[in-house]
C-alpha cells in the first residue's frame, strides 16, 4: 500500500512537471512568434544618388518593420525617444544594409555602410526629391519630449557605398518582402546628369537598372514575354487550339503572324495608356480570352475540313490576348525606362519564341497522333473537347469576379 501510495503521489508531481513544462514552452513559443511577426503590410520610400566618389541612398521604413528589437516606450506606447537611439540604430544596422543589393557593371558589391539615420512623424514628407530627402534624413531629430505611437513612427536612414572607378552599369536590387507580407517600395534615382528615374516595387522584383541600356531592356523583356506564354495555361491552350485543325505549315505561320500583329496592336496601346483604368477592366479582359477560348474549341468540333480564312479570327482574339499580356506586363513596364519601343518590340519577340517552343512540342505529337490512324476529326473534337472544358471553367470564375467588380 506504501509502495502504491509513493508511486501515485511520483505521478502526480511527474504530472504537475510536465504541464509546468508545456506552459513554459507555451510562452517561449508564444513570444518568439511576437518577436518575428511580420507586419501585414510594410510602404519603403526610397531615393538613390550616384555621385563621383560615392553611391548615397536615402530610405525610409516604418519602424514596425524593423522587427527582433525592443524598442523602449513610456505612456500608453509612445516611444521614448531618448532611451530608443541606441535600439532604433541597432534595428537599421541589423535590416537596412542587407536589404538592398548593389550591382556595379554586374558584380555584387558589399553592403553600404549607415552615414546616419533620423525618427520622423508619418506626416513629414519629404521624398519629393532627392535633395530634400537627404536633407531630410541629415536634419536634427524629433524632440525628446514628443509623444508618437512607436508604431506610428518611421525611420529614414542615409546609406553609402563608396566607389573608386567610373561606374557603366548599375543597379539595385531592393530585397523588401522581408519587411511585410505585402510589401511594396517608390524607389527613385537622380542620374548624374540630372535625369529622374521612379519604379513601383512590389515584393522582390528583381534587380532594377538605374540606367538600363539597350541590351539590358531587351534581355529582360525578351526573358519576361517567353515566361508569360509558358507559364500563361490560357494562352497556351489558345494557340494549341488555334492550329489543332491545321494540316499545312505556311498555314500555321500564316496564324501564328495574324495572331502576333492583333496582340501586338492592342499591348502597344495599353502600354501608352489608351485602355480604360478601371476595376472591371482587367476581369472583363480575363473573361474574354476565357471566351475566346471556347470560341476556338467550338469551332474545332464542328468544323469538317480545315477552316477557311482562321487568319481573321485569330488576328481578331490577338486583339484581346494583347490586353492580357498588358496587363501581366502591368508594372514591369518601368523597367523599360526611355527605351519603351524597346521593351515592347522584347516582349513580343520573347511571346513569339514562347509560342514556338509551345508548337515545337505540339506540332509533332498531333502529326503523330494522325500517323498513327486516329481520325482527323476525331481528333478535333476530343482535343478541342478537352480545351474548351478547361476554359469554361475559367469563363465561370472569371465572370463571377467580374460580376462582383460591376457591383453585382
Amino acid at each position: 500500500m506504501q509502495a502504491a501510495s509513493v508511486s501515485d503521489s511520483a505521478k502526480r508531481v511527474l504530472s504537475v512537471r510536465i504541464r509546468q513544462l508545456i506552459f513554459a514552452l507555451t510562452l517561449c513559443v508564444g513570444a518568439m512568434a511576437q518577436a518575428h511577426d511580420i507586419p501585414a503590410s510594410a510602404t519603403l520610400q526610397g531615393w538613390v544618388h550616384p555621385e563621383a566618389q560615392s553611391i548615397d541612398m536615402v530610405v525610409r521604413i516604418p519602424l514596425r518593420a524593423l522587427r527582433d528589437v525592443d524598442y523602449p516606450q513610456r505612456g500608453p506606447g509612445y516611444l521614448d525617444m531618448p532611451r530608443s537611439s541606441s535600439a532604433i540604430e541597432e534595428g537599421v544596422l541589423r535590416w537596412l544594409p542587407q536589404a538592398f543589393e548593389l550591382r556595379i557593371d554586374g558584380k555584387t558589391v558589399a553592403p553600404p555602410s549607415l552615414q546616419g539615420w533620423r525618427a520622423s512623424l508619418e506626416s513629414e514628407r519629404p521624398y519629393a526629391s532627392w535633395q530634400s530627402a537627404y536633407a531630410h534624413v541629415t536634419s536634427p531629430a524629433l524632440p525628446d519630449d514628443m509623444q508618437v505611437p512607436w508604431d506610428q513612427v518611421m525611420v529614414d536612414a542615409l546609406l553609402r557605398w563608396p566607389v573608386s572607378a567610373p561606374v557603366q552599369m548599375l543597379s539595385i536590387d531592393p530585397k523588401i518582402d522581408r519587411f511585410g507580407l505585402k510589401a511594396q517600395m517608390s524607389l527613385q534615382a537622380l542620374l548624374p546628369d540630372g535625369r529622374t528615374r521612379a519604379w513601383s516595387l512590389h515584393g522582390n522584383a528583381g534587380p532594377v537598372p538605374l540606367d538600363a541600356g539597350l541590351v539590358d531592356v531587351m534581355t529582360r523583356f525578351v526573358r519576361l514575354g517567353v515566361m508569360h506564354v509558358l507559364g500563361g495555361m490560357d494562352h497556351l491552350l489558345f494557340v494549341i487550339c488555334l492550329v489543332i485543325p491545321i494540316r499545312r505549315l505556311s498555314t500555321m505561320a500564316g496564324l501564328i503572324t495574324a495572331f502576333t500583329v492583333g496582340h501586338s496592336l492592342t499591348l502597344a496601346a495599353a502600354a501608352l495608356g489608351a485602355t480604360p483604368d478601371m476595376p472591371w477592366f482587367a476581369p472583363a479582359v480575363e473573361t474574354a480570352i476565357a471566351a475566346s477560348i471556347i470560341g476556338l474549341a467550338v469551332a474545332n468540333m464542328f468544323s469538317t475540313g480545315q477552316p477557311r480564312h482562321r487568319w481573321i479570327t485569330a488576328g481578331l482574339f490577338g486583339l484581346i490576348h494583347g490586353l492580357g499580356f498588358a496587363l501581366a506586363l502591368g508594372d514591369g513596364l518601368q523597367f523599360a525606362g526611355d527605351r519603351l519601343v524597346g521593351g515592347l518590340l522584347a516582349f513580343n519577340l520573347g511571346v513569339e519564341i514562347g509560342q514556338l517552343a509551345v508548337l515545337a512540342v505540339a506540332l509533332p505529337l498531333l502529326m503523330a497522333a494522325r500517323h498513327v490512324g486516329l481520325p482527323q476529326r476525331a481528333l478535333n473534337i476530343v482535343l478541342s473537347a478537352f480545351i474548351a472544358h478547361a476554359a469554361w471553367h475559367w469563363l465561370t470564375e472569371r465572370s463571377e469576379t467580374l460580376w462582383r467588380t460591376l457591383g453585382g
